[in-house]
C-alpha cells in the first residue's frame, strides 16, 4: 500500500537548541533528502536502528554541517512511490535556491535494507540506476551520497569507484561532480549493534563528524577525513562479528583541488575537549544513557567533539583500567576533560565460555583489594565506643552481619546490617541496611536502604533507598528512591523518585520522577509527574497542572500551563515556547463576525485563546474560547497546513442564566507566511452547537443554517453546520 508523501514527511526538528547555520562558506546552500528505512519487505528482517540512524546523520548535519532545518526533508519508511515523489520536492527546491547561491550541495542519505540491485523499501526494490538517474538530474553543483545498507558497493561500481582529487570549500571555485560512500562492498552485508543501538558505519561516520575525525586538528571535518575514519573504525569493529569484516566503499568524482568540509566545530552550541594527555577507547553517553560517540585516541593528540548542551557520562578503556568521568556542557561552553577528572572503576568480573581464568583473576583481585580490612563476621554495638568493631583500630573493618541498638557504624559491609536507632557505613554497602530513624552511606551502596525517618548516600547508589522521610543521593542513582516527603540526587539518576511532597536531582534524570507536590530536574530524560514539573531540559514527557522548561523538551508537556525555551508539543490551555512565541490573531468566520486570539507556539502544537462577537442574533453573542491545533509538515518554505479543535461558551448580553450554551469548532487552515511577523490563514470549519435551557434553545450565532439538528427534548438541542474561517496573524 503506497505510503504517501504528506503522511511521511518529517520536517527534521533539532534535540538541541536550535544553532546558527554552519555554511561551510559564504554563497554555499545545502540540501538533503535523508531516508531511515527498517522495513525491507516481507522477505526482509525488519530492522531496529535504520530510522535512528537517518535522524543522527540529519542531526549532526544541521547542528555542525550548515544544513537548514527548511532544507532537509527526513523520511522514515517510504514506499517506492513516496521516494520518488520526495526527489521531486527536493528538485523542485533546488530550482529555488540555485539562482541565489554560487554553489548548491545535495545531500542523499540512506539506511537499510539493499541487495545488488537496489534499495529494498516496502513495497519492491529502487534500483540503484534509477537513483543515479535522479540524482543526476537535480541542478547542484555538487552531489554526495551516504548509502549504509547491505552490498551497497554495488552502487560505485556503476561507475568506477576511483578516487579523484577533491575540491576546494571556496565558492568562488567552478566545482562540479559528485561523492558517493558505501558502508559494505558490494558482496557484503551492513550489520547493526544492540551494543551502540545504531549500525556500525553511520555510528562511526557521526562520532567522525562530530570531531573524532579532525585528524590534523583544524577543527573541521572533511569529506576525505570522515571517511577515513569510518572506514577503520567500522573494519575494526566487524572483524570478529557473526557478519564478518565490513568494509566502506567510495565512488569519488569531484574536480578541482582540496578537499570538501561536512563538519565545523566553530558551529558547535557546546564542545567535550579531550586532553592531549590522554590516551585510549572513549565512549560518550548523554544523559539518558544513549551512546552518542565513541573512539580511540592515540596520546599526543588533542581531539573536540562538538555536542549539544548537558550532561555527559564519559567512559575510558586504557591499558591501565577502567574510568569514568562527569561532564556537564553549557551553552557556547567548552569543557576541557583532563586526566585528573578521571575515577577508576572496578571492572565486572565475568566467566568467558572457554577461559575460565578470567574469573579467576577477577577473584583475585577483588581479594587483594580486602587483604587491607579486619573481616568481623559478626557486629553488635549498643553506641559508639560500645561496639565490637571497636576492637580494631589498626585497619578498616568489614562486616557480613550487624545488629546495633542505638548506633553502629563499619567501614565495609557485606550482607545485612540492622539498627533500631541509626548505623552508618564509612565507604561501601553491597547487602541491605535497615534503621529505625536512619540510614547513612560514605561510599557507594549496591543493594538496598531502608530507614523509618532517613537516608543518605555520598558516593553512588545502584540499588534502592527507602525512607518514612528523606532521601539524599550526592553521586550517581541508578535505582529508585522512595520518601514520604523528600528525595534529592544531585548527579544524575537513572531509575525512579517517587515521593509524597518534592522531588529534586540537581544534573540529570533518566527514567521517572515522580510525586504529589514537586519535581525539579536539570534534565529528564523520562518522564516528569506532579504537580508542579521543572526541569532544565526534558527528553520525554512532563505532566502536571504547571510544566517548566528552562531548556528544550524534545516531547510533550501535558498540563493546565506550560512554558518551554523549545518544546516538540505542548497541551494545556496555555502552552508556550520562547522559540515558537506568541501571536496576536484576528479573523473572521461564519459564527463571529470578529474574533481576537492569541496563539503560543510549539514545533508540532499550538494553542489558542479567542474571543468573538456575533451581532446578529435576537440578542448580541459573545463567544470565549479555548483550543489546541496541530501543525502538519511543511511543503513548500511559506505555507503551512494547520487543524484546530476549539471550544467556546456562548453568552447573549452577558447572561448565562438561562442555561449552558456551547460552541464546538474544528478548522483546517492553510497559512501562507508572508513575512516572519505577518500571516495569513483561511480554510473550512465545522461547528457543532449544544444548547441548554428552554429560552435559548433556538438562539445560536452563524450565518449558516444548520446542516443536522436533533432536538433529544425541550432542554437540548444539538446542531452541526459547516462553516469558514479567515484572518491574519502578527509576530
Amino acid at each position: 500500500m503506497r505510503t504517501h508523501l504528506f503522511a511521511l514527511f518529517f520536517l527534521l526538528t533539532l534535540l538541541s537548541t536550535s544553532v546558527a547555520l554552519a555554511q561551510p562558506s559564504a554563497g554555499v546552500r545545502r540540501l538533503a533528502l535523508v531516508v531511515g528505512a527498517n522495513d525491507g519487505g516481507p522477505e526482509r528482517v525488519t530492522l531496529r536502528y535504520a530510522g535512528a540512524d537517518a535522524h543522527s546523520f540529519a542531526v549532526v548535519m544541521a547542528e555542525m554541517g550548515g544544513l537548514a532545518e527548511t532544507d532537509s526533508l527526513l523520511l522514515l519508511d517510504p514506499d517506492r512511490a513516496g521516494l520518488q515523489d520526495a526527489f521531486a520536492v527536493i528538485a523542485g527546491r533546488l530550482r529555488e535556491v540555485e539562482a541565489e547561491h554560487s554553489r548548491v550541495e545535495f545531500f542523499f542519505y540512506y539506511s537499510g535494507h539493499s541487495d545488488e540491485v537496489g534499495l529494498l523499501l516496502s513495497d519492491g526494490p529502487f534500483e540503484y540506476e534509477q537513483i543515479r538517474t535522479l540524482v543526476n538530474g537535480l541542478s547542484a553543483d555538487i552531489r554526495i551520497g551516504v548509502f549504509d545498507s547491505c552490498a551497497s558497493g554495488a552502487f560505485t561500481r556503476l561507475k568506477g569507484g576511483e578516487w579523484q582529487p577533491a575540491f576546494l570549500v571556496d565558492a568562488s571555485t567552478d566545482i562540479r561532480g559528485h561523492a558517493y560512500m558505501t558502508s559494505s562492498s558490494a558482496d557484503e552485508v551492513a550489520q547493526e549493534s544492540d551494543a551502540i543501538g545504531a549500525s556500525f558505519f553511520t555510528y562511526y561516520l557521526v562520532s567522525g563528524l562530530r570531531g573524532a575525525a579532525d585528524f590534523n586538528g583544524d577543527r573541521r571535518v572533511t569529506l576525505n577525513e570522515a571517511y577515513r575514519f569510518a572506514f577503520d573504525e567500522t573494519l575494526a569493529s566487524t572483524e570478529s562479528t557473526r557478519g564478518g569484516p565490513q568494509h566502506p566503499a567510495y565512488d569519488i568524482e569531484l574536480v578541482g583541488t582540496g578537499d570538501i568540509v561536512l563538519t565545523d566545530l566553530n558551529e558547535t552550541s557546546a564542545a567535550l575537549v579531550i586532553g592531549e594527555d590522554l590516551q585510549g577507547r572513549f565512549f560518550v553517553r548523554d544523559a539518558g544513557g544513549t551512546l552518542v560517540a565513541e573512539l580511540y585516541k592515540p596520546a599526543g593528540r588533542r581531539i573536540e567533539l562538538g555536542l549539544s548542551p548537558g550532561t555527559y557520562d564519559i567512559r575510558v578503556d586504557t591499558e591501565h583500567g577502567l574510568f569514568t568521568a562527569c561532564v556537564v556542557l553549557t551553552e557556547n561552553g567548552t569543557n576541557l576533560l583532563a586526566t585528573d577528572q578521571l575515577v577508576e572503576l572496578d571492572r565486572e568480573g565475568t566467566l568467558s565460555r572457554g577461559e575460565p581464568i578470567a574469573i579467576h583473576q577477577e577473584v583475585e583481585t577483588v581479594e587483594e583489594s580486602d587483604r587491607d580490612y579486619r573481616h568481623l563476621p559478626l557486629a553488635v554495638s549498643l553506641f559508639t565506643p560500645i561496639d565490637s568493631n571497636s576492637v580494631e583500630a589498626e585497619r578498616p573493618v568489614l562486616n557480613n552481619f550487624a545488629l546495633n541498638w542505638i548506633f553502629g557504624r563499619a567501614d565495609r559491609l557485606d550482607g545485612l546490617q540492622l539498627a533500631f536507632g541509626g548505623q552508618a557505613v564509612a565507604e561501601r554497602i553491597r547487602g541491605l541496611q535497615v534503621a529505625g530513624v536512619f540510614d547513612l552511606a560514605g561510599g557507594q551502596i549496591q543493594g538496598l536502604q531502608v530507614a523509618g525517618g532517613f537516608n543518605q548516600t555520598d558516593g553512588s547508589l545502584q540499588g534502592l533507598q527507602v525512607a518514612g522521610g528523606f532521601n539524599l543521593t550526592e553521586g550517581t542513582t541508578q535505582g529508585l528512591q522512595v520518601a514520604g516527603a523528600f528525595n534529592y540526587a544531585s548527579m544524575p539518576l537513572a531509575g525512579l523518585q517517587v515521593s509524597g511532597a518534592v522531588n529534586a536531582t540537581g544534573t540529570s534524570i533518566a527514567g521517572v520522577q515522580l510525586t504529589g507536590g514537586l519535581n525539579y530536574a536539570g534534565e529528564v530524560g523520562g518522564v516528569q509527574l506532579a504537580t508542579v514539573n521543572i526541569a532544565g531540559e526534558v527528553d520525554g514527557l512532563q505532566l502536571g497542572v504547571l510544566n517548566l522548561a528552562t531548556d528544550t523538551v524534545d516531547g510533550l508537556q501535558f498540563g493546565l500551563f506550560n512554558y518551554a525555551e523549545r518544546a516538540s508539543a505542548s497541551i494545556g490551555l496555555i502552552g508556550g515556547t520562547r522559540a515558537g512565541g506568541f501571536h496576536p490573531q484576528l479573523w473572521t468566520s461564519d459564527s463571529a463576525v470578529i474574533s481576537t486570539g492569541l496563539r503560543s507556539d510549539a514545533d508540532y502544537t499550538y494553542t489558542l485563546l479567542t474571543a468573538g462577537v456575533y451581532p446578529f442574533s435576537e440578542e448580541t453573542a459573545w463567544l470565549f474560547g479555548a483550543g489546541l491545533g496541530v501543525k502538519f509538515p511543511r511543503f513548500f518554505p511559506r505555507l503551512a497546513l494547520e487543524m484546530d479543535l476549539s471550544h467556546h461558551a456562548v453568552m447573549f448580553e452577558h447572561d448565562f442564566s438561562q442555561g449552558y450554551l456551547g460552541l464546538s469548532v474544528a478548522r483546517l487552515l492553510a497559512r501562507w507566511e508572508i513575512t516572519p511577523a505577518f500571516s495569513l490563514f483561511a480554510g473550512p470549519a465545522l461547528n457543532l452547537y449544544v444548547g441548554q435551557g428552554a429560552n435559548r434553545l433556538r438562539e445560536r450565532p452563524g450565518y449558516i443554517g444548520g446542516v443536522v439538528t436533533y432536538e433529544a427534548d425541550e432542554d437540548l438541542r444539538l446542531e452541526l453546520w459547516p462553516g469558514f474561517a479567515a484572518g491574519i496573524s502578527l509576530l
